[in-house]
């Protein structure tokens, strides 16, 4: 899944933290980084299913740690 609209402050833990708020198996989550070691805003998520990768997209959007509310596709 891509999930966009993080905060810069967001990483991996974050995100992995973020999906299980939403009761999401999700076996994998990684933040892409800049040169300078911020995030670019935006990540991957790895989840174990198919039925479950479907409900996170259709899930009402989570609000993220300081940032705003997170977008996944």
């Amino acid at each position: 899944l891509y999930c966009s609209n993080l905060s810069y402050n967001v990483g991996d833990d974050d995100l992995l933290n973020l999906m299980a708020r939403g009761r999401l198996n999700v076996s994998h989550a990684s933040v892409k980084y800049n040169s300078d070691g911020r995030s670019t805003g935006w990540g991957l998520v790895t989840c174990g299913d198919a039925p479950t990768a479907a409900m996170a997209i259709g899930a009402p959007t989570q609000q993220a740690p300081a940032g705003p509310k997170v977008s996944i596709r």
